[in-house]
């Protein structure tokens, strides 16, 4: 009842446009350019975003934020993604020669090594969701990032913490290769297939420490996920919250999970 009152509050009194906001809508109705920008221009755009995102997120952590809002501004910084960002700010640094986004991945990286728990996972959602508990999706997210920040700097607080959220999960594992212990308190309960994209953090770090069995861990995992896989090619328990229609965004983690398995398996 609670919900559906807000509901209909929302619809007859809708929140307040900024003029910001206004702008936005008003180039959302005119439509795409006449021209493609070209991959370039596109990277330029991303990449200035994700700079923004860091720089205005509302916890100022070097985080990067969850999302904007036209109406509320900038969320909170968010780990999960942070994590994932890493990779792709060191590669433009290399690329460009750019210190500033050499600066920008390592306060990323500094900012998750100080909210990782002492036994080496991390939580789910944003920096200030409740409840703060180990969540074994995030924990593998930000792992990329770590061993990506580990490779490039040399620095001895990732390389620690890398192996601590890499142990985490190898450890959590259960015999079957399904994680089961730590699920996030942020999506339905059940099996997750798309864990396959925990797996690609695993493999991440096998590839820059060997012999610790974080990657067999991870084909462990990738293995349990592909007998989900029915003759049509469709997942068994695939999604945040509802299996029987999974979300594309969940189909796109557990192919690019998947695919780095074998890819892995042959090196």
């Amino acid at each position: 009842m609670i919900r559906l009152l807000e509901n209909i509050k929302r619809k007859l009194s809708p929140p307040r446009i900024s003029p910001a906001a206004r702008i936005e809508m008003e180039k959302d109705r005119q439509g795409l350019a006449a021209t493609d920008p070209g991959p370039d221009a596109v990277i330029e755009a991303c990449a200035g975003w994700l700079c923004a995102a860091q720089d205005h997120s509302a916890s100022a952590d070097g985080g990067v934020a969850r999302h904007y809002s036209l109406t509320k501004g900038w969320a909170t910084s968010y780990p999960e993604t942070t994590g994932y960002i890493i990779p792709t700010i060191i590669e433009l640094a290399r690329r460009r020669g750019s210190a500033d986004l050499h600066a920008r991945a390592r306060r990323m990286l500094d900012w998750c090594v100080a909210i990782q728990f002492p036994e080496g996972g991390f939580q789910g959602g944003l920096v200030d969701s409740l409840p703060r508990v180990p969540v074994t999706f995030n924990t593998g997210q930000i792992l990329m990032g770590l061993a990506a920040g580990a490779d490039q700097y040399n620095d001895p607080r990732y390389m620690e913490s890398m192996h601590s959220a890499a142990a985490w999960l190898r450890d959590s594992l259960d015999p079957d290769g399904c994680w089961r212990k730590h699920p996030t308190p942020f999506a339905a309960p059940g099996e997750k297939a798309y864990e396959t994209h925990v797996a690609w953090g695993l493999f991440e770090a096998d590839r820059l420490a060997p012999g610790k069995g974080y990657g067999s861990a991870g084909l462990r995992q990738v293995d349990w996920a592909i007998g989900k896989q029915q003759a049509n090619g469709w997942f068994a328990s695939n999604c945040l919250s509802d299996p029987d229609r999974p979300l594309t965004h969940t189909i796109g983690y557990v192919l690019r999970g998947g695919i780095d398995g074998p890819l892995f398996s042959r090196a």
